[in-house]
């Protein structure tokens, strides 16, 4: 999604650490686009990179995902395997 945002000039993802040449790269905006994703989806970033536009919303949106799904997938397991929890609650 940020690629597609940054290729329609909806948003971009900046990164202060590389030349605006080297930002245009095709390549470069494959791996910064997935790189932000990751960091942002299991953490909170790392501050090198800065979504502008468009991206901002993507990334909320994206680090409540990380936030919530842990927690769903224990919920739902506990959900759908009760019996693991009778099982060792009588040892």
């Amino acid at each position: 999604m940020y690629i597609v945002s940054d290729l329609l000039n909806l948003g971009c993802i900046v990164d202060h650490y590389s030349s605006s040449l080297h930002q245009h790269q095709f390549l470069d905006l494959f791996t910064r686009s997935f790189y932000f994703s990751i960091t942002t989806l299991f953490s909170v970033g790392y501050g090198d990179l800065t979504p502008f536009g468009i991206s901002k919303g993507i990334a909320i949106i994206e680090s409540l995902i990380g936030y919530v799904l842990p927690y769903a997938i224990v919920i739902n397991y506990i959900l759908y395997n009760p019996k693991f929890f009778r099982k060792n609650s009588h040892k």
